[in-house]
């Protein structure tokens, strides 16, 4: 049994990778950032411990850097990463929640989690 996500327990962690787009034919270097906060989904007809159950999160992210060809400033179109939640056996609001260890990242490494220690827990 896994612990249900409520408001304030997704997080958003930027990739550590210096190249973009990749290590093999990087066209600019730099740094990987999220841009705001981490974006929740909240189920509106219950919580967990005080705090809203959360049935998505998204975050956007960019990389910031220098071109390779010419050193000029490079800012990357932007990544959105979206955590959604897998078939659960507890619904909330008819929403399949998100749960303690979800996680998914965008082909650049970038990642939304789930660390959630709600007293709710399902499978």
């Amino acid at each position: 049994m896994k612990a249900v996500a409520r408001a304030g327990d997704a997080a958003a962690t930027a990739s550590g990778r210096t190249n973009y787009p990749n290590d093999k034919a990087p066209t600019a270097t730099g740094a990987w950032a999220a841009v705001g906060p981490v974006a929740e989904t909240p189920v509106t007809v219950a919580g967990a411990d005080g705090k809203r159950v959360i049935r998505s999160a998204s975050c956007t992210f960019t990389f910031t850097g220098t071109l390779t060809s010419n050193g000029n400033a490079f800012t990357s179109p932007p990544s959105v990463v979206t955590l959604s939640p897998g078939t659960r056996t507890l619904k909330v609001g008819g929403s399949d929640p998100l749960v303690d260890g979800d996680e998914t990242s965008d082909s650049f490494g970038n990642t939304v989690s789930v660390t959630s220690t709600a007293s709710w827990r399902t499978s």
